[in-house]
């Protein structure tokens, strides 16, 4: 899942990505990328376990952010 930040009012300026995840659920996460064969949800299963340990979420302050515009 990917949200983004959009400027309708401006002509021409593209979305920009603010954030992206996966689903808590891993099962609902395969429904919803519409993946169905086990064995490639077992393999995904495993490449998440095994890079659980080294992932991290960094928290952005986003208080003092300083924008152009006028």
């Amino acid at each position: 899942m990917k949200k983004f930040i959009t400027f309708p009012e401006y002509k021409d300026v593209p979305n920009i990505l603010e954030t992206y995840g996966m689903h808590a659920d891993f099962n609902r996460a395969c429904q919803i990328a519409k993946i169905n064969d086990d064995e490639i949800k077992k393999q995904l299963l495993n490449n998440l376990q095994s890079n659980a340990i080294s992932a991290k979420i960094i928290q952005m302050n986003t208080e003092n952010v300083l924008t152009a515009i006028q």
